[in-house]
């Protein structure tokens, strides 16, 4: 399997990941566990990439994000100098007062 297939697996099972978590309620495993898992096959920023979707429709603004998977979100387009998607990230996802300090 080459590189563009894999990528297409690893979307299809992040997709589903994700609408899964969502659907229980389950965000929390989504940002640890499900993250740390795609993590580990080093597709973290496919993941990123899956999750913004969710972000600019705000379905995740309901959740407090931890402060870690906050910043990696917020490293990942700052990273690639995609900051038009970056504000709208900024603007979409709910923050503690001090995530951003």
């Amino acid at each position: 399997m080459g590189r563009a297939e894999e990528k297409e697996e690893f979307d299809k099972a992040i997709w589903v990941g994700i609408e899964f978590s969502m659907a229980i309620g389950a965000v929390d495993f989504l940002m640890t566990e499900l993250f740390e898992e795609f993590s580990s096959w080093n597709m973290q920023d496919v993941f990123l990439e899956n999750l913004l979707p969710f972000i600019l429709t705000e379905k995740l603004r309901k959740y407090s994000l931890n402060e870690d998977i906050l910043w990696k979100i917020i490293d990942f387009y700052k990273e690639k100098q995609d900051f038009d998607n970056l504000e709208k990230v900024i603007l979409c996802l709910k923050f503690d007062n001090e995530a951003l300090v």
